[in-house]
């Protein structure tokens, strides 16, 4: 499959990402990033949020792995890995979020007293199609040896 309006980055520490500048729905876009071994990104810290940031070009959210979308009653906030935000520490909500009790999550960059880049996160409806970033997962191989301590 050949994929256009993409680049590749790297966040020492932290891990290896795509960006892409294709707008999809967040479904779409979390399919895309799993034809490449990858989950959108993870960005519960500060420093996943703030580095992030850095690739964003343009004043447009971009999606990254936090919705409460699966959550029918309860209305948690998860990552894509199915951890939910209460087992982190930091927020990055933009002022005024969440302001839904449904949606995911698109991060923004917006201007501050302090900088003219400061990260933040919005909720926004699922269906909206937007660029999104996704986090290249290692590819690991187990094999029966490997679990024979089980």
């Amino acid at each position: 499959m050949l994929y256009i309006n993409i680049t590749v980055k790297c966040l020492p520490r932290v891990g290896v990402f795509i960006i892409s500048e294709e707008s999809k729905n967040y479904t779409d876009a979390k399919k895309t990033c799993e034809e490449v071994n990858g989950k959108l990104a993870h960005i519960i810290s500060e420093e996943r949020t703030e580095g992030l940031a850095k690739f964003i070009t343009h004043n447009t959210p971009v999606f990254v792995g936090l919705s409460n979308r699966r959550s029918s009653r309860d209305r948690i906030w998860k990552n894509e890995f199915d951890e939910p935000l209460n087992c982190f520490d930091y927020r990055g909500w933009n002022k005024g979020e969440p302001s839904a009790s449904r949606g995911c999550v698109g991060l923004i960059v917006t201007k501050s007293l302090i900088s003219d880049k400061t990260p933040a996160w919005r909720v926004l409806p699922c269906s909206q199609s937007l660029p999104f970033i996704c986090e290249i997962l290692p590819r690991v191989k187990i094999s029966k040896k490997d679990l024979s301590f089980l």
